[in-house]
Parts: structure tokens; C-alpha cells; sequence
């Protein structure tokens, strides 16, 4: 690892990912099975929250039916990882937290600010964790 990539992740030593944030050390995982799940559980409880926030807006059968499609879609693995769903996820704010919160085994709400007071930092680290997860995938 460069002088500099260790110089902005204020880490020693080769592989650490590792930022410091408000007197915090947030360590980044690589992604793993329990990642993977992690994120997935996530994703899946997203689904079901954003369907139990619209109950008061919703007929007692809308609701039935709208809990009924995401049990439908958890049951038949569209919150997967790799998934068309999770990769769609991952775009937006509020996946790339999950994703992010599942790799540094911290709180959404941390990790969301790490994000915006640390944005290069935690891109060096997010484009490292990438590499050394899939160290065979092609670069684009």
C-alpha cells in the first residue's frame, strides 16, 4: 500500500482500513458470507419498514397485500446479495450506508456521518474492501 492511501486512511501498516473519526476507529471487513447476510437482513427490513410506515395511508387489504409482496420477494431471494434489487440498492444513499454499516459493524447513523466528514478517506477504504473482496473481478 502507498505512503499516501496510508497517509489518508491515518492507518499503519499493509491492509489496515482503518479511519479515525471522532475520537473512533472504524475498522472495514472485507466482504464476507456475513456481509453478505448482513446487508441482505438490511435490505429486507428496509422493504418491510418503508411498507409499515404507509399503514395509516393504506387500506387494511393494501396493507395485507403490500407486506404480502415483500414477504414474497425476502422469501424468493430478491434481496440476495448481488441481486439486480441489492445492486440497485447499493446506488443509493441509503444502501451504500447499510452496505458500509454491515463492513464496519457500526451503527447506520455513525457510518452515515463518517461518510459525508470523511468522504475520501472512506472511499479509499470503500475501493480497497472492492479489490481485496473480489480480487478476480474485472475493472471497468
Amino acid at each position: 500500500m502507498s505512503d499516501t492511501v496510508n497517509s489518508l486512511l491515518n492507518s499503519e501498516g499493509e491492509g489496515s482500513l482503518t479511519i479515525e473519526f471522532n475520537g473512533k476507529k472504524y475498522t472495514a471487513g472485507l466482504i464476507t458470507q456475513k456481509v453478505k447476510a448482513d446487508f441482505e437482513k438490511r435490505m429486507e427490513k428496509k422493504a418491510l419498514d418503508a411498507v409499515f410506515s404507509l399503514k395509516n395511508n393504506l387500506e387494511p387489504i393494501e396493507f395485507r397485500e403490500a407486506i404480502s409482496s415483500v414477504t414474497r420477494d425476502i422469501a424468493s431471494g430478491a434481496y440476495s446479495f448481488g441481486s439486480e434489487l441489492s445492486i440497485a440498492a447499493m446506488s443509493t444513499p441509503s444502501g451504500a450506508i447499510a452496505l458500509a454499516a454491515s463492513l464496519f459493524s457500526a451503527p447506520e447513523n455513525e457510518v452515515q456521518s463518517l461518510m459525508m466528514s470523511e468522504k475520501e478517506r472512506f472511499e479509499a477504504v470503500m475501493e480497497i474492501v472492492r479489490e481485496k473482496s473480489f480480487p478476480n473481478a474485472k475493472r471497468g
